[in-house]
């Protein structure tokens, strides 16, 4: 009897995890590196988030400050412009000096402050785009702000430390995404060595500068002190293959909170994880229906406008939970009317994964819907067809009608 319980117990124990595993098979992965910690591995097309520890709790602010500078900057002003710094100074690694007498290109500012981490260049910056650096520091805020950046504020632009300014690894993922559609912010973020005059800036992440692999990588180190010790943080960007080809994956792991090269163990294993545990694959076709409805009693299929790719884990088949649907205005199922040509697009598909992301993608019309003709409008476009009748007709038509107006004339002047 007691064996009876027992085996009755383990097939319910199998039954629940199995209707578990059916019911929720594909959430974020359990995160391979824990501990005080703060990371992020996020995908950046689709900002698929592969593993996070601690990725909204507040750490410091310092290399984002530089990189909002930055990246402001080169919003404002041509990086081929030369400017002039208000002030002498040195920056506080002492690699940097700035004359209040020379010109400077914006472009070299700028390798100085991403890469060097110059706090002098980038005030210099700051002060040529706005009338102050308080002034700059309110485009930075606003920047953040437009760029959903929930949890960041900036006090200044050097990333000098200031108990007021804080930010988080998402807000900095969200950051570099939005970031490297700029071409110019992008060549200088991938960049190994970059020249200041005669010396030699060398990218401070060791991720960049000792990369042993085919992969294209970038990156930036920001470097801070702490009450208690030094810390970095460690902003890793990965593109796995050639953008052509369709399993290359584009990766951004920031690390936070890490002492001396820790950032390098933590940054080389999450990048294995996502390696070994993911693959990017297909999840739509270009064509493939999407939601049909009915126009004019005529049926028409809304089908994807492209090819549509994510990240997904190598052991599961199905990562689909829902979908939902975004249509513009007018091209609603309860709304949309002929004529309607093949390919308009008429909304959004959007399909919630079971981990959580959202894959959004543009929707088309699959074929012509032409408005449909009255009875006396089709007999018009017949007659047309053959021109001699037509006019024949038109003839008659304005023949009737003058014939009217002589009888009404003739009946008014009897009276």
């Amino acid at each position: 009897m007691k064996s009876l319980k027992t085996s009755c117990k383990i097939i319910l124990i199998v039954i629940i995890l199995s209707i578990l595993n059916t019911c929720f098979p594909y959430v974020t992965a359990q995160s391979p590196v824990q501990g005080t910690q703060n990371y992020i591995v996020m995908e950046l097309e689709h900002e698929q988030i592969l593993y996070k520890l601690n990725s909204e709790k507040e750490t410091n602010s310092s290399i984002l400050n530089r990189l909002m500078t930055c990246l402001i900057t080169m919003d404002y002003q041509s990086v081929t412009t030369h400017i002039t710094p208000k002030k002498d100074s040195i920056s506080r690694n002492e690699r940097f000096r700035l004359s209040a007498k020379e010109q400077y290109s914006i472009d070299s500012l700028i390798k100085a402050t991403m890469l060097g981490g110059a706090d002098n260049t980038a005030i210099a910056l700051a002060e040529h785009i706005a009338a102050s650096e308080q002034e700059f520091v309110g485009l930075m805020n606003e920047k953040a702000k437009q760029l959903g950046l929930k949890n960041t504020f900036f006090a200044n632009v050097d990333g000098s430390p200031n108990e007021l300014q804080h930010t988080t690894v998402l807000d900095m993922a969200k950051f570099i995404k939005h970031s490297l559609k700029n071409p110019h912010f992008k060549s200088i973020f991938m960049q190994e060595l970059a020249l200041w005059d005669d010396l030699v800036i060398s990218n401070g992440n060791k991720l960049v500068i000792e990369n042993n692999t085919s992969y294209k990588v970038g990156g930036v180190l920001g470097y801070f002190n702490n009450i208690t010790t030094a810390q970095n943080i460690s902003i890793f960007y990965v593109e796995t293959g050639p953008t052509e080809f369709k399993d290359t994956m584009k990766l951004l792991i920031i690390v936070a909170g890490s002492t001396d090269e820790q950032y390098v163990q933590t940054s080389e294993l999450l990048l294995e994880n996502v390696l070994n545990n993911y693959k990017r694959d297909q999840l739509v076709k270009e064509g493939e229906i999407i939601y049909d409805m009915v126009v004019d009693d005529e049926k028409l299929n809304v089908v994807a406008a492209s090819d549509v790719y994510c990240i997904m884990p190598k052991d599961i088949g199905n990562v689909l939970q829902n979908k939902s649907f975004t249509f513009i205005e007018g091209y609603g199922p309860d709304e949309i009317r002929p004529p309607i040509t093949a390919g308009t697009i008429l909304g959004t598909a959007n399909y919630h994964l079971k981990d959580g992301s959202i894959i959004r993608f543009s929707m088309k019309a699959d074929r012509d819907i032409e408005l449909k003709k009255t009875t006396v409008k089709s007999l018009l476009d017949k007659i047309r067809e053959y021109d001699e009748l037509y006019t024949l007709l038109i003839a008659l038509l304005i023949l009737e009608a003058i014939i009217l107006l002589l009888k009404l004339v003739a009946k008014i002047s009897s009276k």
